[in-house]
């Protein structure tokens, strides 16, 4: 039976959006093949799903995705006749090409854009010169393959005229998967502290420096309250400087268990508040966060930055929203929401709606149709 094929050059435990296509797949009746890359392989514990686990050659980014395409482009140059559907995974975007040898005989590309890579690569470098040949390499990627997925109306809208045009795509949100999600039967501890919790990347454009000098400020004014960050990454060691400095160590604990997924989901169901720090950059205003669907499905109120994306699908009485990059109005709206339980409960109540109207269930059948439409 012919199989699926999944690209990641990720660790893919610890992204849903990959796990969430991956299963559905295998619904569609298809034996699942993956190759994905992290230095600690991922078993999905179905026999019909197999993960061929390529660890990265180098912390270098560039290096890294070269190595994982060569690795991918020979592998399915070797079993090209085995799949039906090969679906990939950005970043990279040229990431696409490594299934040529597929595409020379027919086999159906999906296309899934995670992130908008030109815009992130401005961030990191703003040169024009490399802006233009992402665009160039994003266009290209897309009308190579047969189906273009996204992750937002913005995201969609952002790429229509300069890349999709009129080729078949989809817009399926990074939303919360509830059957993903298994419980422990652990419960809230009664305290009078309160816990902060902010989960994804490290990276400098998330802002945990802003978050962690914000927690600063609420010490100073005697509130009773812990972070918890879980994170890793090589800015680790930046923030644990910043927290030895501003003598947080015992109200910040940084977590490097996050790509655990049910270990990250557990953390946030035991916490009361979760946090997007954000800065404000091109790329972080396109960005609609997974884990602000997870905080709102735990219930937990949402401290957020005032970032386009983010502004179009959560309205002001659902979450609370604050200056991207100003320390002081981040922690206004944390005591705000502190002082005002009643205030926060309400609001993570409208978001809990507001996910519901994005549920799982109806990205799982955009999945199917585009699965059954590329092998009908």
């Amino acid at each position: 039976m012919k199989k699926i094929l999944h690209l990641a050059c990720t660790d893919i435990q610890r992204v849903t959006r990959i796990i969430n296509a991956v299963h559905c797949s295998f619904l569609a009746g298809f034996p699942v093949d993956i190759i994905s890359s992290s230095r600690k392989s991922f078993n999905f514990q179905n026999k019909n799903i197999t993960n061929h686990n390529i660890p990265p050659l180098s912390s270098n980014r560039l290096i890294k995705y070269l190595h994982f395409f060569l690795c991918c482009f020979s592998w399915i140059w070797n079993h090209r006749g085995e799949y039906e559907i090969i679906h990939i995974h950005t970043m990279p975007d040229f990431l696409v090409f490594s299934a040529l040898p597929a595409a020379k005989t027919g086999k159906k590309i999906i296309l899934n854009l995670h992130d908008m890579f030109p815009e992130l690569l401005y961030d990191l470098h703003p040169n024009k010169i490399l802006f233009k040949l992402a665009l160039f390499i994003e266009r290209k990627s897309i009308q190579f393959s047969n189906y273009c997925i996204v992750v937002h109306q913005e995201h969609f809208n952002l790429i229509k005229n300069r890349s999709i045009k009129n080729k078949n795509s989809e817009i399926i949100l990074n939303t919360f998967n509830p059957d993903l999600y298994k419980p422990d039967i652990q419960k809230k501890k009664k305290s009078t502290s309160k816990t902060l919790i902010y989960s994804g990347s490290s990276s400098p454009r998330f802002g945990l420096d802003i978050l962690i000098q914000s927690v600063k400020q609420l010490i100073n004014q005697n509130y009773d309250i812990r972070l918890k960050i879980l994170s890793g990454g090589k800015s680790i060691k930046h923030l644990l400087k910043i927290i030895e400095k501003l003598n947080l160590s015992d109200y910040i604990e940084i977590s490097g268990d996050f790509t655990n997924y049910q270990n990250s989901l557990q953390n946030i169901s035991l916490s009361d508040i979760g946090i997007v720090s954000y800065r404000n950059t091109t790329f972080t205003n396109y960005v609609l966060p997974v884990k602000m669907f997870e905080y709102s499905y735990l219930g937990l109120p949402v401290i957020t930055p005032r970032l386009r994306t983010i502004c179009n699908y959560f309205p002001e009485d659902s979450v609370f929203y604050y200056t991207p990059e100003d320390i002081t109005d981040l922690t206004k709206q944390l005591i705000k929401c502190l002082d005002n339980p009643g205030l926060a409960q309400q609001k993570s109540h409208t978001a809990k709606t507001i996910i519901d109207n994005y549920s799982w269930s109806l990205d799982r059948k955009k999945y199917l149709k585009i699965i059954s439409k590329l092998t009908e």
